[in-house]
């Protein structure tokens, strides 16, 4: 057995959220609480869930078999997607234990991904005529398709403080491509001479994590960087790494192969990636863990175990993340531009 490794200083209790009658469970998101969303398979279908305060909770559907939360804030709105009596699905904000749907573009499917702290949400949503997915918007009023990277559909899937938004759309020349709307412009954050991007989690600096596919069909996690660009954060092995959250000093999570080509979760700190399950624990952990969808911004992890189980992470000493002077500077630069150039809906 391999000897846990000390991450930056940090050592970490894990709590194991439970299970609804058994079922399988997977977390998709917390907030800087640590409360936590995610979902579990439910007889036929599956459903979404909240975890708060010790508490795992069923949060139902709006009807269907199937609900699914994505995303939580800091006031606990909480956005995902649910099916309707009709069998379409919707997207929705959940407050106070109530679902609201919040709109569409005119499709059978809506599925909100992202929440800010305003309560606004991102995701995609088919249309009535073309069936295509096209990133929306909605702050909290209007419900908006934003535009593409010419190649007419794509995804939101996080949102930011200031409303920016990434994601993944489709360019003029047919590739998928990563993406930043700042308000105004939706940005091609690139893919590093590949043929496939997509922006996973956006910090409050305009900071990006996602991963591409090189020209070889490799998957590379990446770190994106207003005024910098791109960066690949590595790998644990040689296979593969999926990024898929980021907090505000800039460390993500995801997963990754390792030597032994087994996939596991996996934290970056800016320098260096940390298979998760080499972490320093206070007690030993009962599963390997093998992905994660969120850090926030007290270092509190998310990761889902091979045991069918959502766990979380917390520091209790050690080094804890904290916003770098440039992550402060470029958030308060990005408040600015932010205001002067207002959501135009």
């Amino acid at each position: 057995m391999l000897a846990a490794l000390v991450f930056g200083g940090t050592v970490y209790t894990w709590t194991d959220m439970g299970t609804h009658q058994g079922a399988s469970t997977g977390a998709n998101g917390l907030n800087n609480n640590g409360e936590v969303v995610g979902v579990f398979s439910s007889g036929s279908g599956f459903h979404a869930w909240k975890y708060s305060g010790g508490v795992f909770t069923d949060m139902g559907t709006m009807g269907g078999i199937i609900s699914e939360a994505n995303a939580i804030n800091n006031s606990g709105q909480i956005t995902g997607r649910s099916q309707i009596a009709n069998g379409n699905e919707v997207a929705f904000v959940h407050q106070g234990g109530l679902f609201t749907n919040i709109g569409s573009l005119g499709g059978v499917s809506t599925i909100g991904q992202g929440i800010n702290e305003n309560g606004w949400v991102t995701g995609y949503a088919d249309t009535a005529n073309s069936g295509a997915y096209q990133t929306f918007l909605y702050n909290g009023t209007s419900f908006v398709a934003l535009n593409s990277l010419g190649g007419g559909s794509g995804q939101g899937i996080d949102v930011n403080a200031s409303g920016w938004v990434t994601g993944g759309s489709y360019t003029a020349g047919g590739q998928f491509h990563a993406f930043v709307w700042d308000g105004v412009t939706m940005i091609d954050l690139g893919t590093m001479g590949g043929v496939y991007s997509i922006g996973r989690g956006i910090n409050d600096a305009g900071q990006v994590a996602g991963y591409l596919v090189d020209s070889s069909g490799n998957f590379h996690g990446f770190l994106y960087t207003p005024g910098v660009g791109m960066a690949d954060i590595g790998m644990l092995g040689t296979q593969f790494t999926f990024a898929r959250a980021i907090n505000s000093a800039g460390w993500v999570t995801g997963n990754s192969a390792n030597a032994s080509f087994q996939n596991r979760a996996f934290v970056y700190d800016g320098t260096t990636m940390q298979d998760m399950n080499l972490l320093s624990f206070v007690t030993p952990l009962p599963t390997v863990l093998t992905v994660s969808f969120g850090i926030n911004d007290v270092g509190q992890i998310i990761a889902n175990g091979d045991d069918g189980k959502a766990y979380l992470l917390t520091p209790v000493g050690g080094d804890v993340p904290e916003p770098g002077t440039w992550a402060m500077m470029t958030m308060g630069l990005a408040g600015v531009a932010w205001r002067a150039r207002r959501y135009r809906g």
